[in-house]
């Protein structure tokens, strides 16, 4: 497993725990079934890139930032979660909200 560039992911203890109940059966290491479970899915989307492009690559083009419009007392709550959670505002938006709106619809 020797790479001349190794990636760090980085989430939360609460975070690590659901993507570890999810991935790794009692006993497994850890570590293992989450580099096997990137490593199939990765080959996964290289193999759809290679059949049909576009399913992959629409994503591409210039970074763009918006900037909507949220009520006072729902920044409110966001500033709650995201103290709970550990992290930032934004993060609380990125991963809870607009995330999930760019993952594949079964």
């Amino acid at each position: 497993m020797a790479s001349s560039k190794q990636i760090q992911i980085t989430r939360t203890e609460g975070e690590w725990d659901l993507i570890i109940k999810k991935l790794c059966p009692a006993g497994e290491d850890q570590l293992k079934a989450i580099s096997r479970h990137i490593r199939r899915e990765v080959l996964k989307i290289k193999n759809r890139m290679n059949e049909v492009p576009e399913s992959v690559t629409w994503m591409g083009g210039k970074k763009v930032e918006k900037r909507p419009y949220i009520d006072n007392s729902i920044i409110e709550d966001i500033k709650r979660i995201a103290i709970t959670m550990q992290v930032s505002e934004q993060t609380v938006i990125d991963r809870l909200i607009i995330t999930p709106l760019l993952q594949p619809q079964p």
